[in-house]
């Protein structure tokens, strides 16, 4: 059987002992998906990756941050700056939070390699604040730019909560 992506006989890997394997928590798998989404991105200043998940813990959307379909990306056509932010791409947060329609009710966890600039935190709180009964936490792992206040708007702690990823 020919197959480019795996080659065959696929060798199996030892069986471990409970004791021996040491699961990593979801928390690390979370990030690690979204550092793996990242590579995706097509910006070359910074490749962001974000992944979504629900209240059950399952993964709803993935976004990277790059240019929007059909324009030229920043690896090919040069950056576009404006006040210190390329403006060519469209933020890995701003692709997976669009891919949602209808957010049901409940505790949802945006993993972010990137700490969301200010814009990006502004779109998440109006998807949030528009379904009743949801919250977001983001985590995020590097600190990327200037933390915001974005705490200064009235009721954002209810339904929005930044958090430093902790390895």
């Amino acid at each position: 059987m020919d197959n480019k992506y795996c080659e065959y006989p696929i060798t199996m890997p030892e069986v471990k002992t409970k004791a021996e394997v040491k699961r990593i928590s979801r928390d690390k798998m979370f990030m690690e998906i979204a550092r793996i989404v990242a590579l995706r991105g097509t910006c070359d200043r910074a490749q962001v990756g974000a992944v979504l998940v629900d209240p059950n813990n399952n993964i709803v959307a993935i976004g990277y941050n790059g240019a929007p379909s059909g324009e030229p990306h920043c690896d090919k056509a040069g950056h576009i700056m404006y006040q210190g932010h390329c403006i060519r791409t469209v933020h890995a947060e701003e692709n997976c939070i669009n891919k949602i329609e209808n957010m049901s009710k409940g505790k949802y966890t945006l993993y972010v390699t990137h700490y969301p600039c200010v814009k990006c935190q502004v779109t998440l709180y109006e998807k949030i604040k528009n379904n009743p009964g949801t919250k977001l936490l983001i985590v995020f792992d590097k600190m990327y730019g200037t933390p915001t206040a974005l705490s200064l708007l009235g009721d954002v702690h209810d339904v929005l909560q930044i958090s430093k990823f902790i390895n």
